[in-house]
């Protein structure tokens, strides 16, 4: 099937496929009725070297081409035609400059760069080459239409980070594409009642959901898509300073030594887990941030583990945290907290959508980020695989932000997250939580008896989305029914624009002051960063698997380092096609 059909072909074949690479070095004008600009394109292949020259017509009948043969996947932008001044020097230079980039990026997708229209319009023979030579997986799976909830088999193939899909095995041209640079694979069994199935998951774009026949092949499409990996020990940091200690171990700044980049690492007593019986949760957050890609959450770039310490190298967020800001300033303005609100809403959401309860929604655990944006971390309370029409008992959370449902152990789901989102949009705009007492049992009382109260000069708009999202009937309370699509609808949220938010496109009201670049420490609390992080670890020998941590051990996919910037035209294939 799939993989080994896949490598089957990869091993035949491997010598026979030789890269393809072309770039324009030069341009000049020639004259026929009128002066034209011809581009010289110097074409290389293996060992072969050519030139052909190409003036703007060919490269405009060229796209025209591709567009009628790959209709249904997102092609290159070719620069625009124009009518007048076509032979200015600056213009001449300028679309020299996107006619070379138009054809980087054709060589960048597989398909395209063998295609035979693109061999043929460079002047080079095609040897025959059809579909994606050597992908790295291929076999079929059943795919959910994204208008028309039905479910088809359709020929899938990963190549490069990218997955195509076809209607048949013997199709070339594909029904659409799937660029896996920003996205999060992750089993998707509970969402869509499919026993081998699993989503893939992208923060602004559609969600594509698959299943396949047998778990063998599950396992097998997710060993190829996560295989560019590389191993990863505490030898390839250098460890820098003490950010954060916690009850389980610390948290350090550390530089990676080949790339020079800054991360933060937490490091995770083996021995403190057990005898806290939290060796779940702790496994449990691990696998949560694996999954995650999204502009407002903390990243996991690697983990591993020694015999008596975990490691997990997350996003450096240098501004500090969001409490810490808080604290020093008392409230914020209302425009700054609506910013982070929106933030937060938008990144609670995507958990929800892939069935994870945070849990644990505080300032604490949102950090601030230098260009003024937040990022959600810490999810050792956070719970897999909640549907809508779930529960779980756990007791857990801060006490200020507690949903009654939890003190009153009646079993709890996604609504307990926006009972915390209302309790930091209240804190946000008057500095203390709304029930909160030095004394833990009369805070408890008045969670879940006493009457909310707003200072005078809250604004009517942000006092009623928090009444709202404060019920204490989780059935009433806003966001249980459209979960997060129910509160961006919310007259609070009106100036958000929900997909400029999501590129960072707002102008931040405050952005931290981060004094010495990348490595800074300054927002971080002093007690911690004097300490020195090279004595604070001991270095025990590195273990594939402990059993009991079985399967710790990650390194980001490779192709993630690769994202700029975000594929915003994916839903035009379920446009084109509704019933895909």
């Amino acid at each position: 099937m799939s993989k080994s059909e896949a490598e089957g072909d990869s091993s035949s074949e491997k010598s026979k496929e030789i890269r393809l690479h072309a770039q324009i070095n030069g341009h000049h004008t020639l004259q026929e009725e009128k002066p034209f600009t011809v581009y010289n394109i110097q074409v290389i292949r293996g060992k072969e070297k050519s030139f052909v020259q190409k003036r703007y017509s060919e490269f405009d009948n060229f796209h025209q081409r591709l567009q009628k043969t790959f209709g249904r996947i997102k092609l290159p932008e070719l620069p625009p035609k124009r009518a007048i001044g076509s032979l200015d020097p600056d213009f001449v230079k300028q679309r020299k400059t996107g006619l070379d980039s138009y054809l980087k990026e054709l060589l960048a997708n597989p398909l395209l760069r063998e295609s035979k229209e693109f061999y043929e319009f460079l002047g080079v023979p095609h040897h025959g080459i059809k579909g994606i030579p050597n992908p790295e997986m291929k076999g079929f799976l059943v795919k959910q239409g994204y208008y028309i909830r039905s479910w088809k088999k359709r020929f899938f193939v990963l190549k490069e980070g990218k997955i195509y899909y076809f209607e048949g095995e013997r199709e070339n041209d594909p029904r659409g594409m799937i660029d896996l640079s920003e996205c999060t694979v992750a089993p998707a069994s509970q969402k869509t009642g499919k026993e081998y199935s699993f989503g893939i998951f992208h923060p602004r774009n559609r969600t594509f959901l698959l299943y396949a026949d047998k778990e063998e092949d599950l396992k097998e499409w997710f060993t190829a898509i996560h295989r560019d990996e590389e191993r990863i020990s505490i030898d390839d940091f250098e460890l820098l300073c003490v950010i954060g200690k916690g009850s389980f171990g610390k948290v350090l700044q550390v530089m990676k030594k080949d790339n020079k980049k800054i991360f933060a690492m937490k490091v995770l007593r083996k021995d403190t887990i057990r005898a806290r019986n939290q060796v779940e949760h702790t496994k449990t957050e691990r696998n949560i941030l694996q999954r995650f890609r999204h502009p407002f959450i903390v990243e996991l770039h690697y983990a591993f583990q020694t015999e008596d310490k975990l490691y997990m190298v997350l996003d450096f967020v240098n501004g500090g945290e969001l409490f810490s800001h808080l604290k020093r300033e008392k409230r914020f303005k209302e425009e700054r907290a609506k910013l982070y609100a929106a933030e937060v809403l938008v990144a609670l959401g995507y958990l929800h959508e892939m069935d994870i309860v945070y849990r644990d929604l505080k300032p604490e655990n949102i950090l601030l980020g230098a260009d003024g944006h937040i990022k959600v971390t810490d999810f050792g309370l956070s719970k897999e695989q909640v549907t809508d029409a779930d529960s779980t008992y756990t007791f857990c959370g801060t006490p200020e932000y507690m949903a009654p449902e939890i003190l009153m152990d009646q079993g709890h789901g996604k609504p307990v997250d926006w009972w915390s989102f209302g309790i930091l949009v209240y804190e946000m705009l008057t500095g203390l939580p709304p029930f909160y007492s030095r004394n833990k049992k009369e805070m408890y009382f008045k969670i879940l008896k006493c009457e909310l109260r707003f200072p005078q000069d809250i604004g009517a708009d942000a006092k009623d989305l928090i009444q709202s999202l404060l019920k204490r009937e989780p059935g009433q309370r806003l966001g249980s029914s459209d979960d997060a699509e129910e509160i961006k609808k919310h007259k609070w949220f009106s100036t958000i624009d929900w997909d400029k938010l999501l590129t960072k496109g707002y102008e931040p009201p405050f952005k931290p002051i981060v004094r010495e670049g990348s490595k800074d420490v300054s927002n971080f609390d002093s007690a911690f960063t004097r300490d020195q992080a090279e004595l604070s670890i001991a270095r025990g020998n590195m273990v594939e698997d402990d059993p009991e941590f079985s399967g710790f051990s990650y390194v980001a996919e490779k192709h993630a380092e690769k994202a700029e910037k975000a594929d915003k035209d994916e839903e035009k294939e379920g446009k084109e096609e509704k019933e895909e």
